[in-house]
């Protein structure tokens, strides 16, 4: 036997049946949402599955695409907030957010991508978005590295050193 709404979901399908897969798992080549992304949220808007669909990519781990209305960076925070235990009032957040309600007081540090317990101080942050001063100066020194590799010191600069 199943769950009372399980039947109707089903029933009906997720909003995405059909739509262009593009939409769900663009290529991005920005950090803001591009038109196929606003499709996709468009569709999660209106999705009887919505939920269903975001908890199963949290479960699943899944590292790509649109997901209940979330993208790769969205279910990063989810994630961190459902070991955090804070993942009620984040989902809460997310819902809210994406179905262009007024936001509550809070919001944006729940839904915040580089927050407390992000990796900051590494090129990858730095990479996905975060300008805080530790990832600038780990993609500083990694360019530094980089740059230096392979480049013998001259004698005079060693006999000085």
């Amino acid at each position: 036997m199943s769950a009372p709404g399980a039947d109707q979901g089903r029933r009906l399908g997720p909003a995405c049946a059909g739509l262009p897969t593009e939409w769900f798992f663009p290529v991005k080549e920005t950090g803001r949402p591009n038109q196929a992304t606003r499709g996709a949220l468009a569709a999660c808007r209106s999705c009887p599955l919505r939920e269903a669909c975001l908890m199963g990519a949290l479960d699943r781990n899944e590292e790509h695409g649109t997901w209940g209305g979330a993208g790769e960076a969205r279910r990063r925070t989810l994630r961190r907030a459902r070991v955090e235990g804070r993942l009620e009032a984040t989902l809460a957040a997310h819902w809210r957010n994406l179905d262009g309600a007024p936001a509550a007081p809070g919001d944006a540090e729940l839904l915040a991508t580089f927050g407390p317990g992000a990796s900051h101080g590494r090129a990858g942050t730095y990479a996905k978005g975060c300008r805080c001063e530790p990832c600038c100066l780990a993609v500083s020194a990694r360019e530094v590295r980089s740059s230096l590799r392979g480049r013998r010191v001259p004698a005079s600069a060693a006999a000085v050193a």
